[in-house]
């Protein structure tokens, strides 16, 4: 019996300490870097810029409070996930950018965010968790790719959060430290201190505090809703394969993780709705995001299916070869989806349902 109330007090503490752990989890505050070391001449060969970045990122929040997280050479699928993880408050992403007109918007304003692998992301910044109240792009010429985003509502779902780019080429080390001072307000504040320096001479350093209502990770964030047609699909691999995203004239609907030969991916997706919804609508692209290619690349074979009736077939010369390099089109057969075939679905950004996972066989 004392053994039994001996056990049952260390089930008990344990409980205890995890659920106060989960109750006083403190928010991510996430630097994402995706670019190559940029060749500086009077730089020794070995410079690497991540290291640098890192150290300017963890000194600006060593005294804030907020966790720190660091991640270097970001595919798209990781920065996917961090756009859309609730326990995050702030994302800082750091890439090469091409620049965009900040006068043009709608299908003439070209401009891409960058990853080390040159795949371009810059879609995936319109969808963001309702969580960040930051979210800072450290590359040339983005601040209009933000602006575009902003202004075609992706952010409708998101009052609390601040965006900051530039309009102009930057250094990535200067780019942070101007896009960590411009956080400030948005997430804390700043203490000036004495500093002494080797030489007994003394400066003014400034602090940083994460302000205290915002130092436990939110869990009652506000997931909004939409309308549209849900899509079941299935990915079937013969070769290994990258990272994929599904995508229609709305944007990106699905990102499904690299894959080997033999797997099988089952998921599902919905096209949004609208009062004009239109078969243009139902045109779905497999993109692998490369920004420029002419290697043709195997993303896998598809098969999506609806409960209406529609279903998809890839486009294609009559021999079976399927056009594209990088970028794979299915086009819908059979007739549109009606009003009374629309559901209603958690915003993609902070839906995390089993439903909405990837299954990989």
């Amino acid at each position: 019996m004392k053994a039994l109330i001996i056990l049952s007090l260390s089930v008990l503490t344990f409980v205890s300490a995890h659920f106060s752990y989960a109750q006083d989890a403190k928010p991510n505050v996430v630097l994402l870097t995706s670019l190559e070391t940029p060749r500086i001449w009077y730089k020794p060969k070995g410079w690497k810029i991540d290291p640098k970045l890192e150290k300017i990122f963890k000194k600006h929040f060593d005294k804030s409070g907020y966790n720190i997280v660091v991640k270097h050479s970001v595919d798209f699928h990781e920065l996917r996930r961090q756009l859309h993880n609730p326990n995050n408050i702030a994302v800082f992403w750091a890439s090469h950018a091409a620049g965009t007109s900040q006068n043009t918007t709608g299908s003439n304003n070209t401009g891409a965010v960058l990853s080390i692998n040159g795949k371009d992301v810059k879609d995936l910044f319109k969808s963001v968790h309702p969580n960040i109240r930051y979210l800072g792009l450290v590359g040339c010429d983005a601040e209009g790719i933000l602006n575009e985003i902003s202004r075609e509502g992706h952010y409708r779902y998101n009052p609390n959060l601040m965006t900051h780019s530039f309009t102009k080429k930057i250094d990535a080390r200067k780019g942070l430290k101007k896009s960590l001072k411009a956080s400030v307000g948005q997430l804390g504040y700043t203490k000036k201190r004495l500093f002494f320096l080797k030489k007994k001479s003394l400066i003014f350093r400034h602090d940083f505090y994460g302000r205290e209502d915002l130092l436990k990770v939110n869990n009652y964030f506000h997931c909004a809703k939409e309308n549209g047609y849900l899509v079941k699909g299935v990915r079937t691999l013969s070769q290994d394969s990258m990272e994929v995203a599904i995508t229609n004239s709305q944007g990106i609907l699905k990102i499904l993780p690299a894959a080997k030969a033999g797997d099988r991916q089952e998921f599902q997706f919905y096209l949004p709705y609208h009062p004009e919804f239109a078969r243009r609508d139902m045109k779905i692209s497999v993109d692998s995001l490369i920004y420029f290619g002419e290697e043709r690349k195997y993303l896998g074979e598809f098969d999506f299916e609806t409960d209406w009736g529609t279903d998809w077939r890839v486009f294609a010369k009559s021999d079976g070869t399927v056009l594209g390099v990088t970028k794979n089109l299915y086009l819908p057969r059979g007739s549109l989806p009606s009003i009374d075939d629309v559901q209603t679905y958690k915003e993609l950004s902070c839906n995390d349902t089993e439903e909405m996972k990837v299954h990989v066989y």
